[in-house]
């Protein structure tokens, strides 16, 4: 429910100045051709030697490429997935303790629970 620019939004309200400073975003479009994908990844981002995903696909296309691929490890995927927080948003749940204090203060701003209900 929320765009790409949205999303940049939430992560940068949510992290001090200085990681800031190490971290670029790229917006990734999603093709339905999963070859093109990675080599669309090739042009938009800088040369890279590992991938962090735990998605199986993702892992398998990149370790043909012999480029390593970690996984991320979770901390209480149940709790803090998205999907789970965008629940408990919709049926008016306590979720404010599960966000950082930037990104809460994005979903109030934005009436995330208003664009919820739509959905």
């Amino acid at each position: 429910p929320f765009s790409a620019e949205e999303r940049k939004e939430m992560i940068l309200s949510s992290i001090d100045e200085s990681m800031k400073q190490r971290i670029q975003i790229y917006f990734i479009p999603d093709l339905e051709n999963h070859i093109r994908w990675i080599e669309l990844i090739d042009t938009l981002v800088p040369k890279f030697d590992i991938i962090f995903t735990n998605d199986e696909l993702t892992r398998h296309l990149y370790s043909k490429r012999n480029i390593k691929v970690e996984s991320i490890p979770f901390t209480k995927r149940d709790i803090l997935s998205g999907t789970n927080i965008r629940d408990m948003i919709n049926s008016d749940q306590k979720w404010e303790n599960l966000v950082p204090e930037g990104t809460k203060n994005f979903l109030y701003k934005t009436s995330a629970k208003k664009r919820l209900k739509n959905l």
